[in-house]
């Protein structure tokens, strides 16, 4: 064992300094110096591990005494530098100036919040998606959108997902008293001399179980809205509608336990979220889209019994509970400002314009949307922000 715990740590430590090589050899834009520096500081102490561990094997005696500790810390360095080199890195060093309009703007989002603050976000190639941490969150960005405006506003929804990890057992605690109020909703108009009632029951059941993640959804959605304001119910809209039929229901075989609710449902909710905050006539033309389109399909509602709109005031009121304890930032007048002044004010402002133009004046957007995005790119990134995180890891800013 001694011999093998050498082996596996010299290993290690050659993994190691193979990973620090890829980290410092990478250009990067100055929004990424803070993931660089965690990732230096990270690869750093495991190296110094994987030494502490080979000079301890140098010593049969003391190797005796402590080969459980040492198998254990072998066996966490190794999961680390599986992980730095599957998931972590490979964010950093693949094209990063690629993926830095994305990048920028998140940075951004996570300043404006106190708890997200001191994380290092960082995009990569994939669908939409997060992998939420608490540390070093890894947002996924399609290749098609990455220099693009109109979908960027998605990335609030998976901001979201962040905002839920860090809230989560507060958020968990919701959720579960919703799930009460879902069982005695849908329990009560039942007899219990029916002879489907067990049936019945466990169905109950399952749908409140199903609702932990619609719910998560559903309030990732919220957060959107309420960061971006309208240019996150266009993007979302846009982004989910493929005209399948798959847009308007989920078959009953597979809608208990889906991770997902049913997009149409969620257009809808969101719709009604932005008519209730003023914007009527975006709401309005947004429904009509997917009404016609589900005419077009020849489909009707139907959600098997997973959502009713007797629970429909909970489920408002349930997200706005979320939205409470969670408090994300939101859009100001002054981003929604229809005016062509202060266009890079904010990311939002940016992103709403955005939409605007290309509405009103599609044949002219996409060299718009060019210069825009270069010279949102080369406003200076705030110095402060990375001399914050400089301090305390070794970068020296750039």
């Amino acid at each position: 064992m001694r011999f093998e715990l050498q082996v596996q740590n010299r290993n290690l430590r050659r993994d190691i300094l193979e990973l620090l090589q890829h980290i410092e050899v990478i250009d990067i834009p100055p929004e990424l110096i803070p993931f660089r520096a965690q990732l230096r500081n990270m690869c750093t102490k495991m190296r110094e591990i994987c030494d502490k561990n080979l000079k301890v094997l140098e010593s049969e005696q003391k190797t005796r005494i402590l080969l459980d500790e040492l198998m254990s810390d072998t066996s966490n360095i190794h999961i680390r530098v599986r992980n730095m080199s599957d998931i972590l890195v490979p964010a950093l060093v693949r094209n990063p100036h690629g993926t830095h309009l994305s990048l920028k703007m998140l940075v951004w989002i996570h300043r404006q919040h106190a708890e997200t603050e001191a994380n290092f976000p960082v995009v990569t190639d994939g669908g939409w998606s997060i992998l939420p941490s608490r540390l070093l969150p890894i947002y996924y960005v399609p290749l098609l959108q990455q220099r693009r405006l109109l979908m960027q506003p998605l990335l609030f929804h998976e901001f979201g997902h962040q905002l839920h990890l860090i809230h989560k057992t507060e958020l968990d605690e919701l959720i579960r008293e919703f799930q009460i109020v879902v069982l005695r909703k849908l329990n009560l108009p039942l007899a219990s001399n029916d002879r489907y009632y067990e049936r019945q029951l466990t169905k109950h059941h399952q749908i409140a179980l199903t609702w932990y993640s619609w719910l998560a959804e559903l309030f990732c959605d919220a957060v959107g809205f309420q960061i971006g304001g309208p240019c996150y119910l266009r993007s979302f809209s846009f982004a989910l509608t493929s005209m399948r039929r798959d847009d308007f229901r989920i078959e009953q075989e597979f809608i208990m336990g889906s991770s997902h609710p049913v997009p149409w449902l969620r257009v809808q909710l969101l719709a009604k979220r932005a008519e209730s905050a003023g914007f009527v006539d975006i709401a309005k033309r947004i429904r009509a889209v997917w009404s016609e389109t589900a005419a077009a399909l020849n489909i009707e509602e139907d959600y098997y019994g997973m959502y009713d709109e007797v629970l429909e005031q909970d489920v408002i009121q349930i997200i706005d509970d979320m939205l409470i304890e969670t408090n994300p930032r939101s859009y100001t007048e002054t981003e929604l400002a229809t005016t062509n002044a202060n266009i890079l004010f904010s990311p939002i402002r940016l992103l709403n314009k955005a939409w605007e133009i290309h509405e009103a004046k599609p044949d002219a957007y996409i060299e718009w949307e060019k210069q825009m995005i270069s010279q949102y790119l080369n406003v200076p990134h705030e110095p402060h922000t990375i001399q914050m995180f400089t301090r305390s890891s070794g970068e020296e800013a750039s």
